[in-house]
């Protein structure tokens, strides 16, 4: 299938729509479960992912989720999305829908799970004339960075070897700053880039995110071009995957792209959906043994972006 169109929607649409599938990953914080607690929302099937990886107390489902005789759970790694992929192709070969209708809040998971679906949209050909997938994510108050532990492991999220070119050698690396500014050391260090691009959220949904960011990435943002430090509105998708895909299109033609985020969900998420319309990008990450955040507050601004796949024999 292939991204026909996508942009961002009101969250009130959501409200509008018969989903066949409601997807999100499992928390026993308050963002968990904020949009289904808040927002009318109509769904044949809800799946919960559990992280296997996490402690056995983080793994208890989320006693303010909403009971549902039309739940179901999975418990996955936070580095495999195979489950979800099984679940998803099952699911929409027994539904047999020329259209479907998804919607995933991605605020509470791993980058392989949500990517895990795209790359499956994008490399199946699955019996659907077209899928709406609805990305939600809720933003939180500002809390203070914590000392998190890291592993010093890279995972590729997204790879297409078919479309890597031998005769490009430059190497360009686009990052997302966040806060763990010890991963950003260590993807630029295994890249070995020839240029380095740094985005950073500005306007971000407190100005006391952005400062920090700034602050903890300080000496790295000395070491690039003073051009290459790039903002972007973490409360326009639009306008964010509009600056980042300005800049890849600008890139690729001399370089092999490499995308790596370490800053909001939002930014990942259009690096992942830019892979499936530019398959020749690379999407990496680095290992982590952080453990959820159960202090995580919503405020109730969800920003809600909209990819329409259709079948390769509608885009014809």
């Amino acid at each position: 299938m292939e991204i026909a169109h996508a942009c961002q929607v009101p969250v009130q649409e959501l409200t509008e729509l018969e989903f066949d599938l409601i997807l999100l990953g499992n928390q026993n914080n308050e963002r968990c479960c904020f949009l289904l607690q808040n927002y009318s929302l109509r769904s044949g099937r809800t799946l919960v992912l559990i992280n296997s990886d996490e402690p056995q107390e983080y793994r208890k489902l989320n006693p303010k989720l909403p009971p549902s005789h039309s739940l179901d759970i999975i418990e996955l790694s936070s580095v495999s999305g195979e489950k979800i992929v099984e679940y998803i192709d099952g699911f929409a070969n027994r539904l047999n829908h020329d259209d479907l209708n998804i919607l995933i809040d991605y605020s509470c998971m791993s980058t392989h799970w949500y990517a895990s679906i795209i790359k499956y949209f994008y490399l199946k050909e699955i019996p659907c004339e077209r899928v709406n997938v609805y990305f939600a994510y809720i933003p939180v108050n500002y809390l203070e960075p914590k000392k998190s532990s890291f592993k010093r492991d890279l995972h590729v999220i997204l790879k297409d070897i078919d479309y890597t070119n031998p005769l490009i050698s430059k190497q360009a690396l686009i990052v997302g700053l966040g806060y763990d500014t010890e991963k950003t050391e260590f993807i630029i260090q295994k890249v070995n880039p020839t240029s380095c691009y740094f985005f950073y959220s500005q306007p971000s949904f407190d100005s006391r995110y952005t400062e920090k960011v700034l602050q903890l990435n300080e000496n790295l943002i000395k070491k690039i071009e003073p051009g290459n430090l790039l903002p972007f509105p973490m409360n326009d998708m639009d306008a964010t995957v509009e600056i980042l895909t300005r800049l890849v299109l600008d890139l690729r033609l001399e370089n092999k792209v490499v995308l790596a985020s370490f800053g909001p969900k939002l930014l990942t998420l259009a690096c992942v959906l830019l892979f499936a319309r530019f398959p020749d990008i690379e999407i990496l990450s680095t290992g982590s043994d952080n453990q959820p955040n159960l202090e995580d507050v919503p405020i109730n601004l969800p920003v809600i972006y909209k990819a329409v796949f259709l079948s390769d024999e509608k885009c014809e």
